[in-house]
């Protein structure tokens, strides 16, 4: 707006000067204007105008104007005022520009310095509604929310440092009780480890007495060359959970009459050990007393001996122990065998038989001999005599005695129960191999069934080929 008023101004001037003095030919009322007068009217042209011509009617010049001596002398003043005019109105428009632009820029710039040099309350005037004054209103703003925020940082600091004593007493409490504890703890310590030690050395002791009833226990069972030279094809797949085992495996020879077992005890480990041996001890003394006894007759006296070495009356508080078993007493030239069970079975896998049962292989049949379903021990219903059931034999017939750990084996996906279902299905599957490579595949089996789960009872299987 400035550089507009600065321009136009002294022209506007100007041309009003220039208007006042031009005079209008038609007002000197000339009827002709000669030669002369035409060169001074409109100058050298006029002699390339009409030049044949000395004289020209004045009307034919009465829409020009001149200018006279006196008006050009007023055209010069006129431009002298313009110029002066604009020259006056620049400098006071420097004056004006210095005081609304120029001092509220060096007074916020002051005020800018003295923030930088730590000073928050300075403000600045607004004295326009222009740029400068937003400028300036935005600094007041800024100085403002910069004030409220140090107050703030520094009501802050003051809690914090009143949090930081606080927190620095409680600290220095807690580190006296932290010292306290310390010593307390060390004491607890010291009398952890000596009984840590206590422990370890009875540990030690108790398994070096577990390891010794696992060699008594081993010495109990059939050495595996009398096996070897009793039974020609058999495997025995013998897994305690622990050290010693509450399952057992027996077998004598009596002239003609092989007698195997197949037992479980209550209980696993020590406890089930104990019952184990003392187990095959009865059936040793039994057995020795009457070489000619029958299967049930066996059961019978071994469960009188139970009964009597755990001083069982049968009250209702009383331990349940017991065991389950499966003797066979094999007839080696008729063969004929004698078969009697605590709830335990047999499984007999006949070939040839022609009729199949659970397999889908057409000469073959697996049959289930039942035992009669009460234990070696006292018994909530009324003591019967245990049954006999003679059963023929045939060559290369199988037989299987087992306790219940392989069928109760927890694995597979679900954790589930690998069953009896699936043993039967197992030993049809496996049935022409020889004795050896079937321990073999039962134990690849179990322990792929089994997986990561940890094995909850003992395990025993034993397999007969005649």
């Amino acid at each position: 707006m400035a550089s507009g008023m600065t321009t136009f101004f002294p022209l506007l001037v100007v041309l009003v000067y220039l208007i006042l003095s031009l005079t209008s030919i038609k007002e000197l009322n000339l009827e002709s204007i000669s030669m002369e007068q035409k060169e001074i009217l409109i100058g050298p042209l006029a002699r390339f105008i009409n030049p044949e011509q000395e004289t020209v009617p004045a009307e034919k010049y009465e829409r020009l104007f001149y200018v006279n001596a006196v008006d050009s002398i007023i055209m010069l003043v006129g431009i002298a005022t313009g110029i002066m005019a604009s020259m006056i109105y620049l400098l006071l428009f420097i004056k004006w520009t210095n005081q609304d632009i120029t001092d509220p820029v060096k007074e916020l710039l002051a005020n800018i310095k003295n923030t930088r040099g730590g000073e928050t309350g300075n403000y600045t005037i607004v004295r326009t509604n222009d740029e400068i004054g937003e400028l300036a209103e935005g600094y007041n703003e800024m100085t403002r929310k910069m004030h409220e925020y140090l107050e703030n940082i520094s009501r802050m600091n003051r809690e914090l440092e009143q949090k930081v004593k606080e927190r620095t007493r409680e600290v220095v409490l807690q580190k006296e009780e932290i010292e306290a504890q310390k010593e307390e703890i060390e004491a607890q310590l010291d009398l952890t480890t000596m009984q840590r030690d206590t422990i370890s050395r009875q540990k030690d002791l108790i398994l070096d007495s577990i390891h010794y009833a696992e060699r008594i226990q081993s010495a109990l069972l059939p050495p595996t060359t009398f096996l070897s030279d009793i039974l020609k094809d058999h495997f025995i797949f013998f897994k305690p959970r622990d050290i010693v085992s509450g399952d057992y495996y027996w077998t004598t020879l009596r002239g003609e009459r092989l007698m195997v077992a197949v037992a479980d005890c209550t209980g696993h480990g020590v406890p089930g050990a104990f019952l184990s041996m003392l187990g095959i001890t009865y059936m040793n003394e039994i057995v020795n007393r009457n070489e000619s006894i029958r299967a049930n007759q066996v059961l019978d006296e071994l469960r009188d001996f139970v009964i009597s070495s755990l001083h069982q009356t049968g009250s209702r508080h009383e331990a349940r122990d017991g065991i389950e078993i499966a003797l066979c007493i094999i007839h080696t030239k008729s063969l004929v065998m004698e078969y009697a069970g605590a709830n335990r079975p047999v499984y007999l896998i006949r070939e040839g038989a022609g009729k199949v049962e659970d397999s889908a292989e057409p000469d073959c049949e697996l049959i289930q001999i039942r035992g009669d379903r009460m234990p070696i021990g006292i018994y909530e219903q009324e003591v019967i005599p245990f049954t006999s059931q003679e059963i023929p034999l045939k060559k290369d017939d199988s037989l299987y005695l087992f306790s219940d750990g392989y069928v109760d084996q927890l694995g597979g996906p679900d954790r589930k129960t690998f069953r009896s279902k699936y043993l039967r299905e197992l030993l049809l599957e496996i049935r022409d191999q020889p004795m050896e490579v079937q321990k073999k595949i039962l134990i690849q089996r179990l322990e792929k069934w089994q997986g990561e789960v940890e094995q909850i009872d003992d395990i025993l299987v034993m397999g007969i080929r005649i």
